[in-house]
């Protein structure tokens, strides 16, 4: 079964990304409905990165795509954090603090623009 490429699949990003400018330059009420859109849009993705294996992988390499996918997650989740703060530590400008996760959204929409095919060769030759 080949995944179709959607356009939820490319979206998703954009949405994380229009949610954080939402965080960094609103204020009061609109940036807790950013946050809250935010939420929803890193759940999406976490689905979307939990379904995706079985689409574009075989029986015997989802296990290792699956944990490669995890692996640079969870290593994106304490960089681009770490990135952040570093950053402020050193601009002095606690606004900056969303910036790298603004650069990774970023370019997680030029990557989903940018593939033609979801499905590589690691499904083979079915």
């Amino acid at each position: 079964m080949a995944h179709r490429e959607t356009r939820a699949d490319r979206g998703d990003g954009l949405g994380v990304a229009l949610a954080l400018i939402g965080v960094m330059t609103g204020s009061g009420w609109f940036t807790l409905i950013a946050a809250f859109a935010l939420g929803i849009a890193t759940c999406v993705q976490l689905i979307q990165v939990v379904g995706l294996v079985p689409q574009i992988a075989t029986v015997e390499t989802a296990p290792s795509l699956s944990a490669g996918l995890f692996a640079v997650g969870y290593l994106l989740g304490f960089v681009i954090p770490l990135a952040g703060g570093l950053l402020v530590d050193g601009m002095g400008n606690p606004g900056l603090v969303l910036v790298p996760a603004l650069v990774l959204a970023a370019l997680g929409i030029l990557a989903a623009h940018a593939s033609k095919n979801m499905v590589s060769s690691l499904r083979g030759a079915e």
